[in-house]
């Protein structure tokens, strides 16, 4: 926001106490531009209604949030103490089209400072020029990012913000699966943030644990306070089915599933992966199937990248079908990261993206014998494009 790389086309609000002065286009932070910060027309209660958006035009990985009140030289006395982030994956939203409103995904912070109102409230500012940054756990993978001031009493408030991300060039909107073992150790996907179908125990239509980037340690030990694994047993399923889509038909390249395997504990890693792929994602659309093998270890408790070259396979949606090892009963099956090689194909409605992926990550092809490779070495796309500047 402060460095002008989001464009002022980008930046909308609900409303204005005037657009000209106090519009979206002052809610960069660290500025004092025009009225010196994004003002709405109307005040501020328990319930939030104004909002501040920033339209990234691609899926973002965001991982810090900052706000300031309306310092506007020391004139400006207004300031949000406490604000909810919503966020989407849709390329287009039309808020007066009921049906389109429940794909805004509320914000639930991992780690926050509890208050009696609603967990979704995050903590903004106590005066009016003194930048607040906060952290993001679990982060926010969106393509539109919301900013709506709440308040315990009704007030008046203006905000700037500023947002740390990078571009999320895996390029999944979605992934669909059975829940994890919630009842084992914290074994659940407790970040997924779609929809949960009790009577199916199935996740549809968001992402999680397994989209976040972040790989499980071999004694399966917590990670800023939260377990990285999802874990799944053999004792009532043969075989986990999870179902990726992404935003564009994309070329598939490989895919690499981060798992462990502790022999002695029962935990195991998949005996066979079938991949298929679709365009359309309609079930019995799915084909080209590849098969993987893996060989049962039972030499190395160590977690490992276990990587599957996908032929470049052409495909908006990845069907991938992990069969459990059944000689061993009862076993428990983990993962913690599952991070596509893709590239864009251009001509599939996705032309202005070409230059953002002109310098994607491309692994180098390792060396090996089998499919189970340490992980190539990545660059850090999941830190913030710069750090934070000290408050001026």
């Amino acid at each position: 926001m402060q460095s002008g790389s989001i464009p002022d086309s980008a930046i909308s609000a609900s409303s204005s106490y005037d657009s000209n002065s106090v519009g979206p286009k002052a809610s960069r932070a660290r500025t004092e531009q025009y009225g010196g910060a994004w003002c709405p027309l109307n005040q501020i209660t328990t319930i939030p209604n104004e909002w501040l958006e920033i339209d990234f035009g691609n899926l973002t990985y965001l991982t810090q949030v900052e706000t300031q009140g309306r310092f506007d030289n020391g004139r400006g006395k207004e300031y949000a103490d406490y604000y909810v982030l919503m966020y989407t994956r849709l390329n287009h939203i039309n808020d007066d089209d009921d049906d389109n409103l429940i794909s805004w995904i509320e914000y639930k912070p991992q780690i926050i400072n509890k208050n009696e109102y609603n967990t979704s409230w995050i903590n903004a500012n106590q005066n009016t020029y003194i930048g607040e940054i906060r952290q993001l756990n679990p982060p926010i993978v969106a393509r539109r990012l919301r900013f709506y001031p709440v308040s315990k009493q009704t007030r008046t408030v203006c905000m700037r913000v500023e947002v740390y991300g990078c571009l999320f060039s895996d390029g999944i909107v979605s992934y669909s699966m059975p829940q994890g073992r919630t009842d084992i150790n914290l074994l659940g996907d407790d970040t997924y943030d779609g929809k949960y179908i009790s009577d199916t125990n199935m996740l549809i239509d968001g992402l999680g644990k397994l989209s976040d980037g972040i790989t499980g340690s071999d004694n399966m030990s917590l990670i800023d306070g939260r377990q990285a694994w999802v874990g799944w047993s053999n004792d009532t399923n043969t075989h986990l089915t999870i179902i990726f889509q992404f935003d564009y038909i994309r070329q598939m390249n490989r895919v690499t599933i981060h798992t462990n395997n502790v022999f002695s504990k029962q935990i195991s890693i998949f005996k066979t992966a079938i991949i298929t792929f679709s365009s359309t994602g309609e079930p019995t659309s799915y084909s080209n199937a590849i098969i993987s093998e893996q060989n049962r270890d039972e030499i190395f408790e160590i977690a490992r990248p276990i990587l599957i070259k996908l032929n470049n396979h052409i495909a908006k949606y990845v069907r991938l079908d992990l069969y459990f090892d059944s000689k061993c009963l009862p076993c428990l099956f983990l993962i913690s990261t599952i991070a596509p090689a893709i590239s864009l194909i251009i001509g599939a409605g996705a032309y202005g993206l070409a230059a953002l992926f002109q310098e994607q990550w491309i692994p180098v092809e390792p060396k090996t014998t089998d499919n189970t490779v340490p992980m190539p070495t990545r660059p850090p796309p999941r830190e913030p494009l710069y750090r934070a500047p000290s408050n001026a």
